[in-house]
């Protein structure tokens, strides 16, 4: 579990700033004291909560990635506490984090007032530079792999006096949130909205459900799914392993199969693109 906006920085002497172990018994034991360890480690970039603000944890490497949106880094912390930064950004206010094998996804809330152009979603791994995937998305709060490629929650317009910097940190204004895919085009395609100051999506099938700052959780509904060929009467049904793959004439070498699909589950690049480009996916370069 994750814990943050606590600890000495605020007041409160004894509490630890970071990720906790919950118990069967449902005590909870702090692992890693990750605001201590960001008040000794001060990153490069301006800041005025000196704990940071760790937004969001994943699994990763068998230990846990964290986004401290306000130091604007990404951290790895082991299991036993141990904490090291694997990459540090401007002020882009890093948010959600997805991870596919060894890559990583974050998203990127950008700096006030949090334009849409700002609003991004970046991939690397760790001791490499990051890589654009997307941006459209106005304060995006999460990214995830779903069913059909990869999505990235907005929170919605913020409309408050970027000059003010009392409004640093407040959320954007209500109703005005989107759950977004990513398209071939390095942009966003709106999917379900408007949604209540959105801050985190999961999903489970082919359903999204989504968090809200109000604490409720709503579900996107379901995709819809692609009709099923009818079966002709009276034939057998043949497993897709046994059957072998016909040849364009006797004798000839084997059609190979068509690939319909990436690994992430994304619809494959145009065949009009470069071979370089068509050797990765575009959701998750690389993979």
């Amino acid at each position: 579990m994750l814990v943050t906006t606590v600890g000495p920085f605020f007041g409160q002497t004894g509490v630890v700033d970071g990720i906790y172990r919950i118990g069967r018994n449902g005590e909870a034991t702090p692992v890693a004291d990750i605001g201590a360890w960001s008040i000794a480690h001060p990153p490069p970039t301006r800041f005025f909560v000196g704990s940071g603000l760790q937004y969001s944890m994943e699994p990763y490497g068998g230990g846990f990635l964290v986004a401290d949106g306000h130091h604007n880094r990404v951290l790895w912390v082991s299991r036993h506490g141990f904490i090291t930064p694997l990459i540090q950004f401007g002020n882009d206010v890093p948010t959600g984090l997805d991870t596919r094998g060894r890559r990583i996804l974050v998203g990127q809330a950008g700096p006030v007032p949090h334009s849409p152009d700002a609003g991004r979603v970046l991939t690397f791994t760790p001791g490499a530079a990051a890589t654009e995937v997307a941006r459209g998305a106005p304060l995006v709060t999460d990214v995830e792999l779903g069913p059909h490629g990869l999505y990235a929650l907005s929170q919605g317009i913020w409309t408050l006096d970027p000059t003010n910097p009392d409004n640093e940190g407040q959320p954007a204004s209500p109703n005005t949130g989107a759950l977004m895919r990513v398209n071939p085009r390095g942009g966003v395609d709106r999917i379900a909205g408007p949604l209540d100051r959105p801050t985190s999506v999961d999903f489970m099938g082919r359903s999204a459900y989504v968090v809200t700052l109000t604490g409720k959780c709503c579900g996107s509904g379901e995709e819809p799914r692609s009709p099923r060929p009818r079966r002709r009467p009276g034939r057998s049904r043949v497993s897709a392993v046994s059957r072998r793959p016909r040849s364009r004439r006797r004798g000839g070498p084997a059609r190979p199969p068509r690939r319909t699909a990436c690994r992430t589950g994304t619809p494959p690049p145009s065949r009009r693109r470069s071979p370089a480009s068509r050797r990765s996916c575009w959701c998750c370069p690389g993979l």
